[in-house]
């Protein structure tokens, strides 16, 4: 019990040695090392999403879907040769087979529709469902093209092909998002705008740490590798604690990590100085400058962070993740969970409809929809 007070009083005395400035390194720093790996974390769980859908809810949907379509085809056979359906029963069904090849054809884009799926639709309508979704398509250009106009954007979307798939259609229109800024930027002159004063003060903020970097890493590392070189050591502890010190110090000189070596100067002058020293000076006058590089890097680790939520790599779960951007995962687990009661139901409906009553399973079906 006393040697774990004797060590909380040595860390409470440690703490105290800290300045000001060098309290706010480390609390940047902290907040810098969480964000960076929220970042990883956020990285890491959406490629695992993205990995989800294609591998496991994809099949998924594809199996699903391939015995849809045998039952849709199986109804249209009975429609085109009823026997025991009334003139209402045969009005419901061509309403079911429209309203299932609709649940198929608006998942894809008009290149990969399915030529008998569209010639059934063609058949109960009378025109094509391509041509439905080409006016549908056009006209949402024209709603997206009216709102940028609203905001004094010119954006012409006629390039835009309807039967390119959701992948093409956004790196198609990111490049005319793209254009049109050039364009913007063109019309203003070619005369550079004038700087912020932020922006200034952040290429300020980068020329004081290039120069510490330059100026500052090898007076720390000589002050240091002092202080830590193990054969000043006696005592067997320290000794060897001294030597994981030497190897991070060196480590981190050799890599030019001014981040480290100032936490390694931080550690030794909390632990091993009394008072405003020289050295702890010299480090408040480095951190300082730091210190505002720090901030500028947690807003833009927080910014990263938000935007990577859109991403295009991740266009293909944007479904989901616009319904909870934290859990992409289990709306399509839940997916999952409906399209294979739905590939029961359908293959159940087929073995059903190849029975020697089918109208009546027909009847049953209709009577629900």
């Amino acid at each position: 019990m006393a040697t774990m007070n004797n060590f909380a009083l040595q860390t409470k005395a440690a703490k105290s040695n800290l300045s000001n400035v060098q309290k706010t390194f480390n609390r940047l720093k902290s907040k810098v090392e969480k964000l960076q790996q929220s970042l990883k974390a956020t990285q890491d769980f959406l490629n695992e999403s993205v990995k989800y859908y294609h591998n496991t809810l994809i099949p998924a949907r594809q199996a699903a879907e391939t015995h849809l379509k045998e039952c849709i085809k199986a109804f249209y056979k009975h429609y085109t040769n009823p026997r025991k359906l009334v003139k209402k029963e045969l009005k419901s069904l061509k309403y079911l087979i429209l309203d299932k090849i609709d649940k198929i054809l608006t998942t894809k884009s008009i290149k990969d529709y399915d030529p008998e799926l569209s010639t059934i639709f063609k058949e109960l309508e009378g025109f094509d469902y391509k041509d439905i979704a080409e006016k549908q398509f056009s006209n949402g250009m024209k709603d997206i093209e009216k709102m940028f106009k609203s905001e004094g954007i010119d954006i012409d979307l006629s390039k835009l092909d309807a039967e390119d798939d959701q992948q093409d259609l956004l790196r198609k229109f990111m490049e005319m998002l793209e254009g049109v800024k050039d364009q913007m930027n063109t019309n203003e002159g070619s005369k550079p705008k004038p700087k912020t004063k932020r922006q200034l003060a952040i290429e300020e903020k980068a020329q004081e740490l290039e120069n510490v970097q330059k100026k500052g890493l090898s007076t720390i590392y000589k002050r240091l590798a002092k202080a830590f070189h193990p054969d000043l050591e006696h005592e067997p502890t320290l000794k060897l604690e001294k030597e994981e010190l030497m190897k991070k110090l060196t480590t981190a000189y050799e890599e030019n990590d001014l981040h480290t070596l100032l936490t390694l100067e931080i550690d030794y002058i909390s632990r091993y100085e009394n008072g405003k020293t020289e050295e702890m000076i010299s480090s408040d006058n480095q951190l300082a400058v730091y210190n505002g590089i720090l901030k500028d890097q947690i807003t833009e680790l927080e910014s990263e962070i938000e935007l990577e939520f859109s991403n295009p790599r991740y266009m293909p779960i944007q479904k989901y993740i616009a319904e909870n951007h934290l859990a992409p995962m289990k709306q399509m687990v839940d997916d999952l969970k409906v399209l294979k009661l739905e590939t029961k139901l359908y293959i159940s409906t087929l073995e059903s409809l190849h029975e020697s009553d089918p109208e009546s399973t027909l009847k049953a079906i209709l009577s629900h929809f």
